[in-house]
C-alpha cells in the first residue's frame, strides 16, 4: 500500500518543487498546504501518513510542529531544511522520521520517503552523529545549568572562579552539542521534560560547586 503523502510549507514555489520530487517516484501527494492548520483529516488506521515540512522560524517551532504531527494519529514527519546540523538531533528526538536538506530535494526526497514508509529512519550521513543524546562535559552541565537558574555569564564566572571568556567557550560548546542558538533555546531545551537532559545537567553536586578548576 502507498503511503498518504502530505506537504506542509508556506512557501508556493518550495511546495511545488516538494511535489514535484515526490511525483518522480511511484507516489503521488494528496496535499500541499501553506500550513498544518490546513491539513485535511487523516486516519493512520491500517495507512501510512507521511507529512513533508518545510516551515521556516527558529528551531523551537519546528520542534513543536513535528512533536504536534507526530502524535496527530502517528504520522510520520520529515522535515526540510536547508542545513540539518543544529537540530538534526532535536527534530528527531520530538518525533519525526526523516530529515531531508534543501538543496539535495531532487537527489534524496523519493528515497527517504522510500525508507520512511518501511519504518526506516533516514536522515543526511553528515548529521549522523547528531541523533544521539549530546554527550556534556561536567563543566558544561555546570554553567548549562546556572543558565537556568538565571545566571548571567558574569556572575557564573565569578562562582566558578573563571573568566568570562571560559565561560562563553563552554557555552558556545554546550550549544553546539544540544543543537541550539541561544540561551533561551538552551533552557527550553533543558527544561522540556519529554527530551529527559534536565536530570543529568541540573543536578548539580556539592562537589562541582565547590570545583573551581576550569
Amino acid at each position: 500500500m502507498r503511503p498518504e503523502i502530505h506537504i506542509v510549507s508556506p512557501s508556493p514555489s518550495l511546495r511545488s518543487r516538494l511535489a514535484e520530487a515526490v511525483s518522480v517516484g511511484p507516489f503521488s501527494v494528496t496535499s500541499a498546504v501553506a500550513s498544518e492548520d490546513d491539513l485535511p483529516p487523516y486516519e493512520c488506521d491500517g495507512n501510512v501518513i507521511i507529512v513533508i515540512v518545510a516551515v521556516p522560524g527558529s528551531p523551537t517551532r519546528r520542534v513543536g510542529l513535528v512533536r504536534s504531527l507526530a502524535e496527530r494519529d502517528g504520522a510520520r514527519v520529515i522535515v526540510c531544511r536547508e542545513t540539518g546540523q543544529s537540530e538534526v538531533r532535536r527534530i528527531i528526538h520530538a518525533g519525526a522520521w526523516g530529515y531531508v536538506l534543501e538543496r539535495e530535494i531532487e537527489q534524496t526526497l523519493v528515497s527517504t520517503v522510500h525508507a520512511v514508509a518501511a519504518g526506516q529512519l533516514a536522515i543526511p550521513k553528515q548529521d549522523r552523529m547528531q541523533v544521539g543524546s549530546p554527550t556534556l562535559s561536567a563543566r558544561e552541565k555546570q554553567v548549562l545549568g546556572m543558565v537556568v537558574m538565571g545566571y548571567m555569564n558574569c556572575d557564573i564566572a565569578k562562582h566558578l572562579y573563571v573568566t568570562e571568556s571560559t565561560v562563553k567557550s563552554h557555552l558556545s560548546s554546550a550549544f553546539l552539542k544540544l543543537g541550539v542558538r541561544s540561551r533561551s533555546e538552551a533552557v527550553e531545551l533543558i527544561l522540556d521534560a519529554e527530551q529527559g537532559l534536565g536530570r543529568g545537567i541540573l543536578a548539580i553536586t556539592s562537589d562541582e560547586r565547590d570545583c573551581h578548576q576550569a
